[in-house]
């Protein structure tokens, strides 16, 4: 059994990755991956484990999602990786506007939790 949980990664820019270093400080089993992979490679120095794409992390006990764009996150969640089919406890944490969150909920067999940053209104 561990003692920590298995967290996963999505998103390794600026603000990703930040986030993404804290918790490799803390001593956490970090799993990341990125669109670039050179980008996820860099917390891959620090201790994290570097994986292909959104679906190795399936075994992770709660994966984050720190996406700059809507259609990014659509992609994440809804594309080929099929990772929205996964049990994986999802946590979308990036500047989207609200309306992609309501996009993307239907389709996953659990819901995502939204920490939208954009407040823009909905249209």
């Amino acid at each position: 059994m561990r003692d920590q949980p298995r967290i996963g990664w999505i998103g390794c820019g600026r603000m990703g990755s930040a986030m993404a270093k804290r918790l490799i400080a803390g001593a956490n089993e970090l799993h990341v991956t990125n669109r670039t992979r050179s980008r996820a490679e860099i917390l891959g120095e620090l201790g994290a484990r570097v994986v292909d794409n959104p679906l190795d992390l399936a075994d992770c006990d709660v994966v984050f999602v720190m996406v700059s764009a809507d259609a990014q996150l659509l992609e994440v969640l809804n594309g080929p990786s099929e990772f929205s089919r996964t049990k994986t406890s999802r946590h979308a944490s990036s500047s989207i506007v609200r309306r992609s969150q309501r996009v993307h909920r239907p389709r996953h067999a659990k819901p995502v939790r939204c920490a939208a940053a954009n407040s823009s209104p909905l249209r």
